[in-house]
């Protein structure tokens, strides 16, 4: 099958679904409203989110929910989405489900290795129950971080946990979370291998640029704010990078002027850091990607490219809502700088 035809019914479905997602005009409706209630009341009434939102009373609603209601809004796009895909673009679709998963599994962990009450959990879980790769029931059932591990075996997440100790998840939650992080990648990689070659190299390509400024940002932050040595900053980053390299990587953590190599790497990439004034650093590293993705659909309009970028499009978007509620409830007034599609 031609690529014209693979994606014609695909691409209409997503244009429609494009003409949902807010404007820049809807933005500034948001960014001009002075309460929560007022914000919620305006996507709830004005937005695509009106049908997931019908059911909760925004004077009631918690802002956990909300943000829960935003993600699974996501999971709900992909499932639609799906049905308009051959088998091996399927797959390679189902694969993204396994993002959320993985967010659901970190609350799991921490709330075990915390000894934390696992009955509330389920509530706060994004993933698609559908396409669960893991039963999270098993997992609910057990009280040891050991036992929870244990249910990983035969799963895509088994290793992840391979290498790891009960010790190791105490004393290092996130070197588990960074092997899960990895577990999601490598499937993607693996699932994108059925695809065409034009739609292979994009996915590659994509997933290389997320797993360099996902390394970019561990091995700043950790230089600066955590006191790890380099064997634990190395040890904790991922592979698979579009520049960084494993002996990049290695010359940059290991150098004396570490810090200065990450900005030289950061503006290879068009981001301009100032570490002096570093909180921005997530936002504008979530701009550049939001930047790429779109320039890679306008490059390749016939591939898998509009799909992805859609879905980085809407987690995007329900980033920024969650972020100028946040900033409303603070009084914060440069909110537009922290969001990444609606922002400065």
């Amino acid at each position: 099958m031609g690529s014209a035809a693979k994606f014609s019914a695909l691409n209409t479905k997503l244009q429609a679904m494009d003409a949902k997602l807010l404007s820049q005009s809807e933005y500034d409706i948001l960014l001009g409203l002075g309460t929560e209630r007022e914000i919620g009341n305006h996507i709830k009434h004005n937005t695509r989110y009106a049908r997931v939102l019908s059911e909760y009373s925004i004077e009631r609603i918690m802002r956990w929910e909300f943000e829960l209601v935003l993600k699974r809004e996501l999971i709900n796009d992909i499932e639609k989405l799906i049905s308009y895909l051959d088998t091996p673009y399927r797959k390679f679709a189902e694969a993204m489900f396994l993002r959320a998963e993985v967010e659901d599994i970190k609350l799991i962990l921490r709330a075990v290795s915390r000894k934390e009450d696992l009955h509330e959990l389920p509530q706060h879980f994004e993933h698609s129950r559908k396409y669960e790769t893991v039963s999270f029931e098993r997992l609910l059932s057990n009280n040891t971080l050991f036992d929870v591990v244990e249910e990983f075996r035969g799963t895509v997440f088994e290793d992840a946990f391979r290498s790891i100790t009960e010790d190791d998840l105490k004393l290092r939650e996130f070197h588990a979370e960074m092997n899960l992080d990895a577990v999601y990648f490598r499937e993607l990689r693996k699932r994108a291998e059925k695809l065409s070659s034009e739609d292979r190299a994009i996915v590659e390509y994509l997933i290389g640029l997320n797993i360099d400024l996902i390394n970019i940002q561990w091995i700043y932050r950790a230089k600066r704010y955590y006191n790890l040595m380099d064997e634990e900053i190395f040890n904790y980053t991922l592979l698979g990078g579009e520049k960084l390299n494993l002996k990049k990587m290695k010359n940059i953590i290991y150098s004396e002027n570490c810090i200065d190599l990450i900005i030289e790497m950061l503006e290879s990439y068009g981001i301009q850091l100032d570490p002096d004034d570093d909180k921005y650093l997530q936002v504008m590293i979530n701009r550049h990607l939001a930047r790429m993705m779109l320039k890679m659909d306008k490059a390749n309009p016939m591939t898998i490219a509009k799909f992805v970028r859609y879905i980085h499009d809407s987690e995007f978007e329900a980033l920024d809502i969650t972020t100028i509620l946040e900033g409303v409830r603070y009084k914060n007034r440069e909110i537009r700088k922290l969001l990444v599609k609606g922002g400065e």
